[in-house]
């Protein structure tokens, strides 16, 4: 009896050890994330910025989410753990919180968004104005998660200093860094702030160029964020550079699922000629690589990705590279990943048919 209570002490000791690095990390997350939280609306006025969605909570959200675990779920590139293999795989979550931030007051997030919110069965890829509010949302999430990248690095309060090295494996020339490249960041997209604010009062619209994509299915992944691809799909350098004048091309990247169709919208500012060349490419692309390149976009180039998680579950394969490619693209000290249009064989849209 003794041996084989030993043997099951043995055989669940790596399991407990998973679970302790599991959780230590949870609570180191959950520290950083309430110190990081910011509260103000992207419009610059003093109303109480709420819990807004960047993506349509009874929309794209909903329309990925599945039970999974006796739970509605869905699955997020922020959101994984190692497991008993040690392998990174997804932790399943609740739409609720997910792709939220604190960046507009109830009034302007109702107002601006109704025309593509209240009926997203309208939305459409040759209106100027949708195109712009879509990009217009998913440039302020990316703002305000740079201002609370800044407000974060720059904290004093020791418990969340020693919290984030413990977390991020920094130090303080780590932190400094971050802080640095977060300052530059929202210095960089202030102007740009103002520029899209204006052109919405303006009703203009006219300050963003589009490269638009409609598939005539619902796909299962989703994501809104403004992205800055290192290079171009024919492999030129385009953001990669220490200067601190120097001023990078920025995608302001979506994507959405929607009930029979789903929507690609990528935009450049107008005064950005790596960026409009970025477009370029695309439209240029034949249908099975444009999907691709469209994939692998997103999956290297930004956090916010939502999946649809059975998918997932059914595409371990693919599942692993995702993960891979996201931890690769986001590792600071590894060279930035290159597209490669003859060895990058995933596309997202066509695993969705499956």
């Amino acid at each position: 009896m003794k041996h084989a209570t030993n043997h099951i002490q043995q055989r669940w000791a790596p399991l407990k050890k998973m679970k302790k690095v599991n959780i230590d990390k949870s609570i180191l997350k959950s520290k950083i994330n309430k110190a990081r939280t910011l509260k103000e609306c992207f419009m610059n006025c003093e109303e109480k910025a709420i819990e807004a969605h960047s993506l349509q909570k009874n929309g794209a959200l909903l329309l990925l989410e599945e039970e999974k675990n006796s739970n509605s779920s869905i699955y997020t590139l922020t959101e994984t753990e190692i497991d008993l293999n040690d392998e990174l795989n997804f932790i399943p979550v609740g739409k609720k919180n997910t792709s939220t931030f604190f960046g507009f007051c109830s009034t302007h997030d109702t107002q601006i968004f109704k025309e593509i919110e209240n009926d997203t069965t309208l939305i459409d890829l040759k209106n100027s104005k949708h195109l712009f509010l879509l990009c217009f949302r998913a440039f302020a999430i990316s703002h305000h998660r740079k201002k609370e990248d800044v407000h974060l690095f720059s904290t004093n309060e020791k418990d969340t200093i020693d919290s984030i090295k413990e977390y991020g494996d920094l130090n303080e020339v780590g932190i400094e860094k971050y802080l640095k490249g977060s300052k530059l960041a929202v210095e960089d997209m202030n102007p740009q702030k103002s520029l899209l604010i204006e052109n919405l009062l303006n009703e203009s619209y006219n300050c963003l160029e589009y490269f638009t994509y409609e598939v005539d299915y619902q796909i299962k992944f989703s994501s809104t964020m403004v992205t800055s691809p290192p290079f171009l799909f024919n492999g030129t350098e385009i953001n990669i550079d220490e200067d601190p004048n120097f001023e990078y091309s920025d995608i302001i990247s979506t994507i959405i699922p929607l009930d029979k169709r789903s929507l690609v919208i990528l935009a450049s500012f107008k005064d950005k000629p790596n960026g409009l060349e970025y477009l370029n490419e695309l439209r240029k692309f034949e249908k099975d690589e444009k999907e691709k390149a469209i994939t692998w976009h997103f999956l290297t180039n930004t956090e916010n990705v939502i999946f649809s998680p059975l998918w997932m579950d059914n595409l371990p394969e693919s599942r692993r590279l995702i993960l891979k490619l996201y931890e690769d693209s986001k590792n600071q000290e590894t060279e930035y990943l290159k597209y490669d249009t003859k060895s990058f064989n995933l596309n997202l849209f066509e695993l969705s048919k499956t």
